[in-house]
């Protein structure tokens, strides 16, 4: 007999909405569940089960009665070997369920016999041993742990929060699309896994709440829709990471990386390890070949582009992001030419730029020094290298910089960076760990 009910909402109504195990029991089968056949006969015997396109073997251990004539079933759930593409399209199963159902057929829950498994995935994801086990990479455990980290950013930077929102009614009446957290109207907090999507639900929910923020992993690098309402932001998991603490961001970073690049570590293997003086040397020597561009180097540039600044290793990383950018979309270097298809008009990184220069003039900030030349080329050095960009939009600061005392004159250093360019945000990734380890020391 298939037990009645069997599926997320039922586990959902039967467990408070503060669960702090509810977005780990949404990536259960629960499609292969509602299929199984809770006979006392089938006890041993395997059942195939079908949850198109994957086969499922279920296998049901044990049966024996729980308290209030309630009846636990054991069952062994397994997803047979498949290819690469459909493993990331479906959580792969090997694990031992419990599941509590009514005397009379109803469910009521089902956990995992022994640690859940979407658990031990989160620790090994927040300790950084995720990236070397195959197994588990997948579309539905990246969704997983991109909400788990948007979730744990979101209370560094903004204190408790509630989940979704206690009401579905929105302010003209007609159903509302609900938040992933919220604080009453004030502040809602939505995760789309793309930016293309997120600024579609920015798009639609624009009078949902006073502020609503949208926070993404993947880049778009096509055209698309673009929300721009002031009350509404659009934010790469590293920008919204950057807003809070740098205790925060330099917990969880690699681990914004590590979903940026579908839970495979991006590290250059040559280069692994090396302190940023280390790598500045090797930036420094003239003979060094151009590096090819990887796509999942330019996600983390384009990414990274708008973190909020306020260290000097920040303005390298933004810089090395922006070299990165050009570099990619410099037809002349040919270092990039996957299958991303770059358009200036897109994304128009330089204005990202533009305005990150002007955060980090107003901040002063040490080991950072910016020329606006007057063929109006903008020069970065910051901790030894120098940056050179030309076309950054002559925002208002920048003008008012330029014409000032403090834009100090710069040679070019005669060190063309673009070529190079996976090697420069390797070094800038080094400056920015070391200098959030040496903040958190102090």
């Amino acid at each position: 007999m298939r037990l009645r009910s069997v599926s997320f909402a039922t586990w959902c109504a039967n467990h408070e909405d503060s669960h702090q195990a509810k977005w780990c029991r949404e990536l259960y089968p629960w499609d292969v569940l509602e299929q199984v056949d809770f006979d006392q006969s089938l006890l041993g015997i395997p059942q195939q089960i079908v949850a198109p396109p994957e086969r499922f073997v279920v296998t049901l251990k044990e049966r024996h009665a729980g308290a209030a004539g309630r009846i636990n079933w054991l069952l062994h759930i397994l997803s047979p070997p498949a290819g690469e593409k459909k493993r990331w399209s479906h959580r792969s199963w090997d694990n031992v369920l419990q599941l509590v159902a009514s005397s009379d057929g109803h469910f009521i829950t089902v956990f995992a016999k022994a640690k859940d498994p979407s658990k031990i995935i989160l620790e090994r994801f927040f300790a950084g041993t995720l990236a070397c086990d195959e197994f588990v990479r997948s579309i539905p455990v990246s969704a997983m742990l991109f909400r788990s980290l948007v979730s744990y950013a979101a209370e560094d930077i903004f204190g408790s929060l509630d989940r979704g929102f206690p009401t579905a009614a929105a302010r003209d009446g007609s159903q509302a699309w609900l938040p992933f957290l919220s604080r009453g109207r004030d502040l809602w907090i939505a995760c789309a896994f793309t930016e293309e999507k997120a600024h579609r639900i920015g798009i639609k929910n624009v009078g949902a709440a006073d502020q609503l923020l949208v926070v993404y992993s993947q880049p778009t690098f096509s055209r698309h829709h673009r929300c721009n309402a002031p009350n509404v932001r659009i934010l790469s998991l590293q920008e919204f990471l950057s807003i809070g603490s740098r205790r925060a961001l330099l917990r969880y970073i690699p681990q914004a990386r590590l979903l940026l690049n579908h839970l495979r570590d991006q590290t250059l293997p040559d280069h692994a390890g090396e302190s940023s003086s280390a790598l500045l040397c090797q930036i420094g020597q003239a003979t060094r070949s151009p590096r090819i561009i990887e796509t999942s180097e330019l996600r983390e540039a384009r990414a990274g582009l708008g973190i909020t600044i306020s260290t000097s290793s920040d303005v390298a990383y933004v810089c090395a992001c922006g070299n990165l950018v050009n570099a990619a979309m410099n037809p002349k270097l040919g270092l990039y030419s996957k299958s991303i298809e770059l358009s200036k008009d897109v994304y128009s990184f330089k204005s990202i730029l533009g305005r990150a220069l002007e955060n980090a003039i107003c901040m002063n900030i040490p080991d950072v020094a910016i020329h606006v030349a007057q063929d109006g080329v903008v020069y970065v050095r910051v901790h030894g290298l120098q940056f050179s960009f030309h076309a950054i939009p002559r925002l208002p600061q920048l003008e008012e910089f330029a014409t000032s005392e403090h834009n100090r004159r710069q040679e070019w250093s005669g060190l063309r960076l673009q070529p190079i360019a996976p090697l420069v945000l390797e070094w800038a990734r080094a400056l920015m760990s070391e200098q959030l380890v040496q903040q958190q020391l102090r």
